[in-house]
């Protein structure tokens, strides 16, 4: 607009038309042009150091995640250090005792125990790699992962990794398989599981929260098998 207000002034001065109204229009034109980008500039200014302080809080918090697991994870191994020395001890007196069956009973409860602890996971993305392992540590069902997504910003995202975490706490099963994967521009996210139930409490109260992406979701119930599906639109980067 500005720029326009200059050509018409400049066009009266070249028709000998010009006035000191029309030069006063021009300065003041001039001045109104560079508060505006004065303050475009400020603004900009803003964003990025917004920006910058989001980076470093996302940091942060990733580096606190990572802390806290890698102190339950020791906490853990130590604990299981000392329950396996304490099956050890029980599997050898059940063999000097010639009770072979409940010496096999022992190693195979001790196996299962190790496959229950070995939950890690990695996906490329820091921030939900260390929060899904640290969930499934806690969930008082077994949860078999499988994750087959890329490394994007969308699985870092504080409202998709509360929609799943949450959704986790909403089931209650004996033991469910959890599948998250990537059609197109489409994020998965399933739970399949015998006897599958939700909480529609807790579901209502998921879903009636503010998210900023499209999602829909479906329950499929048969006598064999649960499966509960959520479909996400993920924003192209």
């Amino acid at each position: 607009m500005g720029e326009f207000i200059i050509l018409l002034q400049d066009q009266q001065i070249i028709m000998r038309e010009y006035s000191i109204s029309g030069f006063l229009t021009d300065i003041f034109t001039i001045i109104i042009m560079g508060i505006s980008l004065y303050f475009f500039h400020l603004i900009e200014e803003s964003n990025l150091e917004k920006e910058r302080i989001t980076k470093l809080y996302e940091k942060q918090k990733y580096q606190d995640l990572t802390y806290t697991f890698m102190k339950s994870a020791k906490d853990e191994l130590d604990r299981f250090e000392h329950r396996m020395i304490y099956k050890i001890r029980n599997v050898k007196l059940e063999i000097e005792k010639h009770d072979y069956d409940e010496a096999i009973k022992l190693i195979e409860n001790y196996r299962d125990e190790i496959h229950r602890i070995n939950r890690t996971v990695y996906t490329g993305n820091g921030v939900f790699d260390t929060s899904m392992m640290l969930k499934l540590k806690e969930l008082e069902y077994d949860v078999t992962p499988c994750f087959t997504i890329s490394s994007r910003e969308f699985y870092n995202n504080v409202q998709f990794m509360n929609l799943v975490l949450e959704l986790l706490d909403a089931i209650h099963v004996k033991s469910l398989s959890l599948i998250i994967k990537e059609e197109k521009n489409i994020c998965i996210v399933q739970c399949v599981g015998k006897d599958l139930s939700l909480c529609f409490d807790e579901m209502k109260h998921i879903f009636d929260k503010k998210i900023d992406f499209v999602y829909k979701y479906q329950m499929q119930e048969n006598d064999s098998i649960d499966l509960f599906t959520l479909k996400i639109r993920m924003e192209d980067e």
